[in-house]
């Protein structure tokens, strides 16, 4: 069940669920039924409101840039060491390097998108 409005859909919840508290007592059977469906809601509504928040936790976010800028700056350092050791003569040094700084770079988009649903 998609929620286009969250706060809506909160809205109509809590009306509904004051609604269902002013009606009192009734049958056993029907009640389970209706029990059941509005459980549903329920949990649809707070997936909803978890997913929310996972995606504008400003925590999260932090810790998210920090992985970027983190691997960002091991690229650099990769490709500068890599440079290094090109003039120096030492191809096995800068070829680890290189690939290295690779590796990194796969990682980093992974991280770039990661940070990206944050914005």
């Amino acid at each position: 069940m998609p929620i286009s409005n969250l706060d809506q859909t909160k809205k109509a919840l809590r009306e509904l669920l004051n609604s269902w508290g002013k009606i009192g007592m009734t049958h056993r059977d029907k009640r389970a039924s209706l029990d059941a469906r509005v459980q549903v809601v329920e949990t649809v509504v707070k997936e909803a409101e978890a997913e929310l928040w996972r995606k504008t936790d400003p925590a999260a976010k932090a810790r998210a840039q920090e992985v970027v800028k983190q691997l960002s700056d091991s690229i650099e350092n990769y490709e500068k060491i890599a440079a290094k050791s090109d003039a120096a003569g030492n191809s096995k040094k800068a070829s680890e390097a290189r690939e290295s700084a690779t590796a990194r770079k796969v990682w980093l988009e992974e991280a770039l998108k990661g940070l990206a649903e944050f914005n």
